[in-house]
């Protein structure tokens, strides 16, 4: 019990000193989404580029996805 009552005597000062750390998410994951060219003529070209397109929206929102799921570990 005295030794707590001498602490607060002490001339010993305790300097703490904070950084930031700035933190990005992957770079992998904000690359664009590339979109495939158009070079048909026919409807089933367009069918085929329409299912190309789709994939690439699903591949863009798993990448929103993984950003959201980075962002929460941190």
């Amino acid at each position: 019990m005295c030794l707590m009552l001498l602490a607060g005597c002490s001339t010993h000062k305790v300097l703490t000193k904070t950084e930031m750390v700035k933190m990005l998410p992957p770079a992998t994951l904000l690359q664009a989404c590339p979109l495939p060219l158009w070079i048909g003529r026919t409807n089933q070209d367009l069918a085929v580029y329409i299912l190309e397109l789709q994939s690439i929206i699903k591949q863009c929102d798993n990448d929103k996805a993984l950003l959201r799921e980075w962002r929460d570990s941190q």
